[in-house]
């Protein structure tokens, strides 16, 4: 017989308790025909069989570990956890989202990381329309999604921009194109969340939406100083479609929010 090893951590600190064998490192908790399976050698011939396994406990069990590592702010085991989530149940828009969110977190590839958590929010809010059926629920998780999406881009915004400033003058100019691009990203990712809210659900949620406009605003009115002139118009008539989109719901949000010599003299 082989030693007894943890699924999720490798670990072999297991220990029986109350009738479970309970990995001391992770938590994780196996019944006793689970660690008898793990502890046979060999291999079990099983052809002619069709074998079906339960995965509802380990899957029950990888959320605990997933959701316990978020609360805690350990953004590496996060990232672990929902990535093996992911591969069980590829649906899950929990799973989808978090390991997307944790992965960009993680990442030094702002852009790129970001791209990708703006690309994967149309499955996950395609999912969560079609698996969630509870309005409660339904809103619970956009909601958290909001703040954490926003909290990121905010994050990276301010990153990227000190950044720039703490750059010799010689290598600013080498930066800021990357710098804007970045920003961008920043910015997208808010404008698309909120797009997409708007996409799947209809107005029922609009106020969520409004609220991720707002955020998408604010970044792209302070990323203006730093655009070429010549792109400046097109980019302060994209923030004006935006605040027109959000005052369907949020009717007080207008340019005096806003740093006016950023969005200009516009009427």
């Amino acid at each position: 017989m082989k030693p007894l090893k943890c699924d999720m951590c490798d670990s072999t600190d297991v220990i029986k308790t109350d009738g479970l064998f309970v990995c001391q490192n992770c938590g994780t908790k196996y019944s006793i025909e689970e660690a008898r399976r793990m502890m046979i050698e060999g291999t079990v011939d099983v052809s002619g069989s069709v074998v079906k396994l339960d995965q509802s406990e380990e899957l029950s069990n990888l959320f605990e570990l997933a959701r316990r590592a978020k609360q805690n702010g350990n953004n590496e085991y996060a990232q672990k956890y929902y990535e093996q989530i992911l591969l069980k149940k590829p649906s899950d828009p929990e799973a989808y989202f978090y390991s997307e969110y944790y992965r960009a977190l993680n990442s030094n590839g702002i852009q790129v990381t970001l791209n990708s958590l703006s690309n994967c929010l149309n499955s996950v809010l395609q999912s969560l329309s079609s698996s969630v059926s509870n309005p409660n629920e339904v809103f619970s998780m956009l909601s958290e999604m909001r703040i954490k999406t926003s909290e990121i881009s905010r994050k990276l915004f301010n990153d990227t921009v000190n950044l720039y400033y703490q750059l010799r003058i010689g290598d600013q100019g080498n930066y800021i194109t990357d710098m804007r691009n970045n920003c961008r990203a920043t910015r997208d990712i808010m404008y698309t969340f909120g797009d997409r809210i708007i996409d799947f659900f209809g107005a029922k949620y609009g106020d969520l939406a409004a609220s991720c406009w707002e955020d998408g605003v604010r970044l792209h009115t302070e990323l203006l100083p730093y655009l070429r002139l010549i792109d400046r118009p097109s980019n302060k008539a994209t923030i004006n479609e935006y605040i027109e989109k959000i005052q369907v719901y949020h009717p007080a949000f207008n340019k005096g929010t806003l740093r006016k010599s950023w969005l200009g003299n516009q009427k």
